[in-house]
């Protein structure tokens, strides 16, 4: 089974907390969070899910792509990356850790860097 299968295999309808480190008041800000998990045509999987922030609700996605060897994931939210999608890439292997880069700016200070990794 590989990745995107294993992904495909949590679709369905999630719900569960949120627990966001709050980086202005360094305390956790915990809410209710949804995630619903699509297995799409051509293997792709994609995860939309909400929450809430300081009691505003937020809401983002993620689309994972595989052509067999190179794994994409394109991910954004209202809070993180407004607006600037950050595209993640890397290896298919059995673990999957990739770098990506929100924002269009070549500039480091400009752009946000994330990292996701997951074990399947």
């Amino acid at each position: 089974m590989n990745l995107l299968d294993t992904l495909a295999s949590c679709a369905g309808d999630w719900r569960g907390t949120s627990t966001l480190q709050d980086p202005h008041a360094n305390i956790a800000d915990v809410s209710p969070s949804t995630a619903t998990v699509t297995a799409l045509p051509e293997g792709q999987v994609r995860l939309d899910d909400t929450w809430a922030y300081r009691g505003k609700p937020q809401h983002g996605s993620l689309l994972v792509t595989c052509d067999g060897s190179l794994v994409t994931a394109s991910w954004t939210d209202t809070w993180h990356t407004p607006n600037q999608p950050m595209v993640c890439f890397g290896p298919a292997a059995a673990v999957l850790s990739v770098d990506g880069r929100a924002g269009h700016s070549t500039d480091d200070a400009l752009s946000r860097a994330g990292s996701v990794r997951a074990s399947v």
